[in-house]
């Protein structure tokens, strides 16, 4: 199992919470994140919890995005590798180890540039080409989708 989420950004400033994408199960033993990403404060954290809150896997950079541009991110994990990764304009810029399998109850709530708790945590900007992927990206596909430059 694994998963890609993509998209071109442009924040308004890249201080506070920056919600990308947000999911909550509907059959879960609770009800709180499973899939977290999100920019704050410049750095960008990429989480997941299975259904039962085991968290799988926990990645958080350093403050690489900066305000009114427009920049690329993407977040992958791949349960066969073990690894979450996240890329910056094509580059990766940080992994982590992860350990098990992804949610797939989506049920009680998805979504692009908002979190379902913390509406105050929306995104504050722009989100343009959001992709989700069954697969985490190869490097070709990775540099093909962030090479252009994105001109709204």
């Amino acid at each position: 199992m694994a998963i890609s989420v993509s998209t071109w950004l442009r924040l308004n400033t890249n201080r506070g919470p920056h919600e990308i994408f947000n999911t909550i199960g509907s059959h879960s033993m609770h009800k709180h994140d499973q899939y977290h990403f999100v920019i704050e404060d410049g750095s960008i954290t990429w989480i997941h919890k299975d259904h039962n809150e085991k968290e799988i896997f926990r990645l958080m950079t350093l403050a690489v995005v900066k305000p009114r541009q427009w920049m690329h991110v993407i977040a992958t994990y791949d349960s066969q590798e073990s690894k979450a990764k996240v890329y910056l304009n094509g580059q990766l810029i940080k992994e982590a180890p992860g350990s098990g399998y992804l949610s797939q109850d989506w049920g009680h709530f998805a979504g692009i540039g908002r979190q379902y708790y913390k509406p105050q945590n929306s995104f504050n900007g722009a989100i343009d080409n959001f992709f989700i992927a069954n697969y985490a990206l190869p490097e070709d596909e990775i540099q093909y989708v962030s090479r252009d430059v994105c001109k709204w």
